[in-house]
């Protein structure tokens, strides 16, 4: 079957050769090795139908860390397609805002910004009247 493969290959240089304008480089063919691969189409070789190939031994311990390696990888995977998904989903539902609706966004921001700082004001005065009293306590009780 080799023998038909090679004398296909001077007719497809010259194909080559008449298709394109720029002049074709032929390279000699004649002591080059050419790899043939047997088509799918033809069976087995007859020497090698009964042989089974062997595998090589993977110790349990060794096999259990790759699969373990393998899943987090997948996991790992999977949650970076999802995060890819959520953003894309998150751009187009962007997509549809308006500046009006990014302005009102912005004072809603702002709200929430000083809201929490009158919060955080009131703890601070809340922990120092606690830590004033804590200081009281044990003046007292050192000076028993």
């Amino acid at each position: 079957m080799s023998f038909l493969y090679r004398s296909y290959l001077p007719s497809i240089l010259k194909l080559h050769e008449v298709r394109c304008n720029v002049p074709y480089i032929f390279v000699q063919l004649r002591w080059k090795k050419i790899p043939i691969r047997k088509p799918r189409w033809l069976p087995m070789a007859p020497s090698k139908l009964f042989r089974i190939p062997e595998h090589p031994y993977v110790p349990p311990d060794e096999k259990q860390l790759i699969e373990d390696l393998l899943d987090e990888y997948y996991r790992k995977i999977e949650s970076l397609r999802k995060l890819f998904k959520e953003e894309l989903a998150q751009k187009s539902r962007d997509e549809g805002h308006t500046v009006e609706n990014q302005r009102l966004e912005e004072e809603k921001f702002l709200l929430l910004l000083e809201e929490n700082k009158k919060e955080n004001e009131r703890l601070q005065k809340l922990r120092e009247e606690t830590m004033e009293k804590n200081l009281k306590k044990t003046n007292k009780l050192l000076k028993i």
